[in-house]
């Protein structure tokens, strides 16, 4: 059993080829591994010693051991390729069987019993009995991308996202009946792994990896990667892995991140030995062994020299600093980067575990050769600093008088409007500068629209959609999860519902009420399953009960929102809406948001709708109608809970938001929370969202002024002692280049 009393270290590295390494196979206790990339598979020792070698015209998806059979003596590896699955025997390293059926590309087998399960991207599984398909059942309405066998028998399957079913779900199997549903990820599962006999650890391109329990329940959330986690595996004692496009494998103890192995690309697949050594997979070629034996000797100085320099120079690279402003500076810097990585390529070794000692040495030659490429590229790199300088002004105001608009705000004041800026960027920013309400954002967009004769949204600034580079050493940006409130006093609620002496209900309706508390307070019912006729009667209490008791009818809709089947029945009734009349939901937020405990009551409901996907489509449609309800959330007194909406809007809007306005919306009611007088934590969920936005959508900043935005940041800061919150505020000045 590993400890964590020391941290993992790099034991050896092996050349796989030259194109990246996707897959890794463990084979038991045979001491032997197989990694697989775009053009082969290999066998190696797990001492780092290349055994055999077989080469494939298409790229190998996926993997997998098979312990020893009456077919394979001592074991053998399946191999996923397009829609066939090839078995081979490790002795005789011959393919003794093909596994033909899938009509799409397979994505994964597993043994069960004497049997072989596949799943594809068509949607199903298969299972092989005898090397003959036996069985096929569609599992999923979307591609499969991951299947594991646990402990206890059972299978789990894990899938893409698909616009209809709107997430991402993984399912557990007994035989071909389908016992749980888990929903929770929000993008496609691409890892699945077995943490003992206590559950299910998932692997998301939503970047977290998620735990449930064996009933469906999701009990645990782990964040830490900042970009597609690709691979997850276990070890009994607890200990996890994982390996992402963020270049990293991540050791998690606990739930929480111990440790993170940084990596020169995406790192593919991961997985623990039987000794506890972790491989992983990366994408520049190399499957590297991770170790915490001290008695496995010490790494060769060339080894860990080149990977942290490697490590180093893929960190400088993706620099903010590096703006690309004129074609002939890119075109010099790219071509030194490739002049650099052609002498690299030169001075690569097969299998740095070869004991030879002229392996290596490295050429004195080809060392002071590099010298000059050295000094040129960091004088390519000063020089595109010095440019990339020259952008970074607080607002960029075109004198032209055809752009420049005096606009008559009313009351003697005056907002000068560039054309060239984004409408609701001026607009939010003259608020914040005069001291206004935010909730006369649109009032102010509309009124410089009329002044210069636009139409809405004719402006679209330049937001960038590719990927950010998210510097590894970040712990607070971005954050990619929604937060939800379930707290809540159910004696109290049924006081005041169900026991209360001036009666609102049937008979029939406190029964049936009752039936929904039993299935919200049962500790043995994880994901209660509501009815229809359970969201109909909330439904109409909402539109009925008075302003005065209403409140405990919210809290418990927000309770049952929380669960799968409460939010889709909920979406199912209220939206998409052809009649506003019938959102039940948006009327009460609309008329029952002037006093403290129903403004609260309606600012948790709709937190807790950020839950669930079926409700993100219903949460951007109303956005403007929310905050808007929601604008007196300083004066009385709820800003802790305003500030996690704000925060969950800034979650959903990053990924999702191909429009403007909802971005600087979100941006500028953030702001604010920041020039108001309120708690540090409200603050800190404030300046999460802004932080998260600007680091995202990096277009977001030109329009509004980096000095602008900093200067409210360090007001919000004034008198704040806390460590975290000032650690925050480091990562967004970072950001924002100061």
């Amino acid at each position: 059993m590993v400890k964590m009393t020391e941290n993992y270290k790099l034991r050896c590295a092996l050349r796989h080829d030259d194109d990246e390494v996707r897959g890794i196979a463990i084979c038991g206790n045979t001491g032997k591994i197989v990694t697989s990339s775009d053009k082969s598979i290999r066998l190696w020792t797990v001492q780092g010693e290349h055994l055999w070698k077989h080469t494939y015209p298409s790229p190998v998806q996926c993997i997998s051991w098979i312990p020893s059979n009456p077919t394979l003596q001592s074991g053998g590896v399946s191999v996923c390729m397009k829609n066939v699955v090839l078995v081979w025997d490790l002795d005789s390293r011959k393919m003794v069987k093909s596994l033909v059926g899938h009509e799409s590309q397979v994505t994964g087998i597993v043994v069960d019993g004497d049997d072989l399960v596949s799943s594809s991207i068509d949607g199903t599984l298969k299972r092989w009995r005898n090397w003959e398909c036996m069985e096929t059942w569609a599992a999923h309405e979307g591609p499969i991308q991951a299947v594991v066998k646990l402990p206890t028998g059972e299978l789990v399957t894990g899938s893409s996202r698909i616009l209809e079913s709107r997430d991402s779900i993984l399912k557990m199997w007994k035989g071909k009946i389908c016992l749980h549903t888990f929903h929770g990820h929000t993008d496609t599962v691409c890892g699945l792994a077995a943490m003992s006999d206590r559950g299910i650890l998932s692997a998301s391109h939503d970047g977290s990896l998620r735990f449930w329990a064996l009933n469906g329940q999701e009990t645990k959330n782990m964040y830490g990667h900042t970009a597609t986690v690709c691979s997850v595996d276990s070890l009994a004692s607890g200990l996890i892995v994982s390996g992402s496009e963020d270049r990293s494998a991540k050791i998690w103890k606990g739930f929480s991140c111990v440790q993170s192995l940084e990596h020169p690309r995406c790192v593919r697949d991961t997985k623990f030995m039987e000794n506890g050594d972790i491989v992983t997979a990366c994408s520049d070629g190399l499957v590297r062994i991770w170790t915490v034996d001290t008695n496995m000797g010490d790494t060769p100085d060339l080894l860990v020299q080149r990977f942290n320099a490697t490590i180093k120079e893929k960190e400088i690279r993706p620099s903010r600093n590096m703006v690309d402003t004129t074609d002939l500076l890119v075109q010099r810097f790219d071509a030194t980067i490739e002049e650099i990585e052609k002498v690299a390529e030169k001075r690569k070794v097969e299998c740095v575990v070869n004991t030879d000692p002229m392996r290596f040495r490295p050429s004195r030659n080809m060392v002071d050769t590099t010298d000059l490429l050295v000094q040129r590229f960091n004088a390519t790199i000063k020089e595109k600093e010095k440019v990339a300088e020259k952008p970074k002004v607080e607002c960029v105001v075109n004198t032209d008088p055809m752009r420049l608009v005096a606009v008559d705000i009313g009351g003697g004041r005056t907002l000068q409007y560039n054309r060239s800026v984004n409408v609701y960027a001026a607009a939010g920013r003259w608020l914040i500068e005069n001291s206004e309400p935010f909730q006369h954002l649109l009032t102010i967009k509309d009124t410089i629209l009329e002044a210069t004769g636009q139409k809405d949204n004719i402006f679209v600034a330049p937001i960038s959609h590719k990927t950010s580079y998210i510097p590894p050493h970040f712990k607070y940006l971005p954050e990619r999860k929604t937060n939800f409130d379930n707290s809540i006093d159910y004696a109290a609620n049924r006081a005041n519902i169900v026991d209360h002496k001036e009666k609102l209900l049937t008979d029939s309706e406190i029964t049936t009420m009752k039936s929904i508390y039993g299935r919200l307070e049962s500790p043995y019912d994880n994901d209660p399953v509501f009815q229809a006729s359970d969201i109909d009667l909330l439904l109409g209490m909402l539109s009925s009960w008075p302003p005065s008791r209403i409140s405990h009818v919210i809290d418990i809709t927000r309770m049952t929102v929380l669960y799968h089947s409460g939010a889709n029945l909920l979406m199912g009734k209220i939206y998409p809406c052809k009649c506003p009349d019938n959102d039940v939901l948006m009327k009460v937020i609309k008329s029952n948001s002037q006093t403290k405990e129903n403004l609260l009551a309606n600012i948790r409901a709709v937190t807790n709708l950020f839950r669930s996907s079926w409700c993100f489509g219903w949460l951007q449609a109303h956005r403007i109608e929310i905050l808007s309800s929601f604008s007196s959330w300083h004066l009385l007194g709820v800003h802790d809970a305003y500030s996690v909406l704000i925060l969950n809007y800034a979650v959903l809007l990053i990924p999702s938001s191909p429009s403007h306005d909802g971005l600087y919306h979100i941006l500028f009611a953030a702001l604010e929370i920041l020039r108001k007088n309120v708690s540090f934590d409200s603050k800190f969920n404030a300046l999460r969202a802004v932080g998260s936005m600007l680091l995202l959508k990096k277009g977001l900043l030109e329009n509004i002024g980096r000095d602008f935005v900093w200067s409210i940041i360090l007001k919000a800061s004034e008198g704040c002692s806390d460590s975290e919150f000032h650690k925050l505020q480091s990562e967004i000045k970072e950001v924002l280049g100061i």
